[in-house]
């Protein structure tokens, strides 16, 4: 079950990394 979380922390970390790339892209377009 604790490796369950751990993974779930890893995908919201890796969500959280992408957000400022796709920030950055959608500004660029605009």
């Amino acid at each position: 079950n604790r490796i369950h979380f751990n993974l779930v922390l890893f995908r919201l970390r890796l969500r959280l990394m992408h957000i400022p790339g796709i920030i950055i892209s959608v500004s660029e377009k605009l």
